[in-house]
């Protein structure tokens, strides 16, 4: 798998109110994605339009010569006291040509594992900045988490 998950919990985007265009109910993302992405520009990272998905929203990005994905998408707590409380989630994913798919080259991860395996070893805690791909998940994490963690346990955005 060439994808980096990141998770943790906020109740800073919409979770509540259902969109006119959106195309499945569950497809909050827009806000975070153009919080996102103005982090991003913000670090001089090169970011495109985000665009909605059936599950959420993506929002392409080049580091270099390098394609990636930002998968975002996120569930609602379905809290009484906050509706946009819940948990949300970047997949990482890097773009690969045929060719480095077929050399098994050009994996998101430096040492070659997908990012739920280097979670379990990283001294920064669950999906760390260890096994980030030069710039995109460093600075995608360092914009959501400003928080250490406990393997396996979401950070919270405040």
């Amino acid at each position: 798998m060439n994808a980096l998950h990141i998770l943790f919990r906020t109740s800073r985007f919409n979770l509540s109110k259902v969109g006119e265009h959106f195309i499945n109910p569950c497809c909050f993302g827009e806000d975070f994605a153009l919080w996102l992405r103005e982090r991003l520009i913000e670090r001089r990272i090169e970011v495109r339009q985000a665009y909605q998905e059936d599950w959420g929203w993506e929002l392409p990005v080049m580091q270099g010569s390098d394609s990636y994905h930002l998968c975002m998408s996120g569930n609602s707590d379905e809290s009484s006291a906050n509706m946009d409380e819940g948990e949300w989630r970047i997949i990482v994913e890097k773009a690969r040509s045929i060719g480095q798919r077929l050399r098994g080259t050009g994996e998101n991860c430096r040492n070659g594992r997908n990012g739920e395996d280097d979670r379990r070893d990283s001294p920064r805690g669950a999906y760390g900045l260890r096994s980030a791909p030069r710039g995109i998940n460093k600075h995608a994490q360092s914009a959501i988490n400003r928080n250490s963690r406990m393997p396996g346990k979401p950070a919270t955005l405040d």
